[in-house]
């Protein structure tokens, strides 16, 4: 798994192998690691256990879809993170909210709604 984390910069990445790597969770893995990797987690104080379980909660709500699931999510969520960097936007445009913003609109996606699991995470991370 640190292999292809560390592979997340470049314009060639295989997703599935992720999220095979991951037990099928390649979407938390990913946007954990990113805002680690970005000191968003340190810069806004955000306890790590509780991005984890938020992350995790709204993976769970992507359904079993080719389409538009949790993998596709992550697929996302990676291209964004290479957009924004590869365009210099990030040191130019783009402050720290606003690229915590940017990863978890991608990680939201067109997940399946705000079930209770979603909305009990959220409370546990703005408490």
């Amino acid at each position: 798994m640190e292999r292809l984390l560390s592979c997340v910069d470049g314009l060639r990445y295989d997703t599935w192998a992720l999220d095979a790597a991951t037990g099928g969770h390649a979407l938390s893995a990913l946007g954990f690691f990113l805002l680690q990797r970005e000191g968003l987690l340190a810069r806004f104080s955000l306890p790590p256990s509780r991005v984890i379980r938020l992350l995790h909660a709204l993976e769970a709500g992507y359904p079993a879809n080719p389409y538009h699931s949790a993998v596709h999510a992550a697929d996302v969520l990676r291209s964004l993170h290479v957009l924004l960097h590869g365009a210099r936007l990030r040191g130019h445009y783009l402050d720290d909210l606003g690229l915590m913003a940017a990863y978890f609109a991608a990680v939201r996606g067109e997940g399946d709604g705000m079930g209770p699991c979603v909305k009990q995470a959220l409370n546990t991370l703005c408490t």
